[in-house]
């Protein structure tokens, strides 16, 4: 296998997001055929399943030697023996991108012997790309991004995903921190960690 180059790599990621985000677009939300996963895991689409094809199309056609694990392919134990694999979800928030809703977004990923090393979120409805990697910095379309400066809970911003669940479960703990800062509930993986990279956002609590 020819030695890694995470440039080259992000570069890579950072174009698969791109068009894969004009694939979904290209679909729309609530008139994609639809149905439910056999495992109960939740909703699949065909815009699911046609970003996943082009993905992997592209990404593997890249990079050969590398392995393969996504939410909508069949896994396989070839990845098992692969140095580098390619970690991917289509679409993420596929109810959001189902009502049509912009929150739903593509998130790749390289692991290298099992260390993640590279990532990106396309957020296409939003026209946003966030990505980075361990030896990369993190960047919104192209521009850097870091981590928000602040120290005191009292000045955060919280969000918190699945609220409800929390609030069930853990009542006074959910009450102490509805009172901190400006908490806010949400329903969506992976955006809010994203604006976490950015500074929009402060701290995440995600069950």
């Amino acid at each position: 296998m020819p030695e890694s180059n995470a440039s080259s790599d992000l570069a890579l990621l950072i174009r698969a997001a791109r068009a894969a985000g004009k694939i979904a677009r290209g679909f729309t939300g609530p008139k994609a055929q639809r149905w439910d996963k056999a495992d109960g895991a939740g909703p699949v689409t065909e815009a699911d399943l046609a970003v996943n094809a082009a993905l992997e199309a592209e990404l593997r056609g890249a990079r050969r030697g590398y392995g393969w694990l996504s939410e909508e392919s069949e896994d396989g134990a070839e990845r098992l023996s692969a140095e580098r694999v390619f970690i991917i979800d289509p679409i993420d928030g596929t109810r959001s991108f189902i009502s049509g809703n912009p929150l739903f977004g593509m998130l790749l990923a390289l692991v290298e012997d099992g260390t993640p090393t590279l990532g990106v979120v396309g957020m296409p409805a939003l026209g946003e790309v966030f990505a980075g990697g361990r030896d990369a910095p993190a960047t919104l379309n192209g521009t850097p991004i870091r981590a928000s400066a602040v120290t005191r809970l009292s000045d955060a911003v919280i969000y918190v995903n699945e609220g409800d669940r929390l609030h069930a479960t853990h009542p006074d703990a959910f009450a102490r921190l509805m009172q901190v800062g400006a908490t806010r509930r949400f329903a969506y993986d992976c955006y809010p960690h994203a604006l976490v990279a950015a500074g929009h956002v402060d701290c995440v609590v995600d069950l």
